[in-house]
């Protein structure tokens, strides 16, 4: 089984996920937030950034990220290591994520 790539609803794509080779999501496109999402990992793998910007369909990912860098927004930032584990996420107070999928 693969990675999830796009969610539609009634036939309309309202969220795409591209991923790097080792299967790590780099950008979510969310039509419905107007939203487009970068995620950034460090050597081990571990996601370290998620930045949002306005809503990039159809853009090359490259060419639109350096266009529209001033609106670049900091959504979230994740720490690891908790002394024992260095590759332990440590928890921010209000880390939270829900996903919703639509079946239709």
């Amino acid at each position: 089984m693969g990675n999830i790539t796009q969610i539609r609803k009634d036939g309309v794509i309202i969220n795409e996920y591209t991923y790097d080779s080792l299967g790590q999501l780099t950008c979510e496109e969310d039509a419905v937030a107007d939203k487009t999402y970068i995620y950034y990992y460090d050597k081990s793998g571990n996601i370290t950034q998620k930045d949002s910007y306005p809503f990039a369909e159809g853009e090359t990912m490259g060419d639109y990220i350096s266009y529209i860098a001033p609106q670049r927004q900091t959504v979230a930032t994740y720490t690891y290591g908790n002394g024992v584990y260095d590759d332990a996420l440590i928890p921010a107070a209000a880390l939270c994520f829900i996903t919703v999928f639509d079946t239709n």
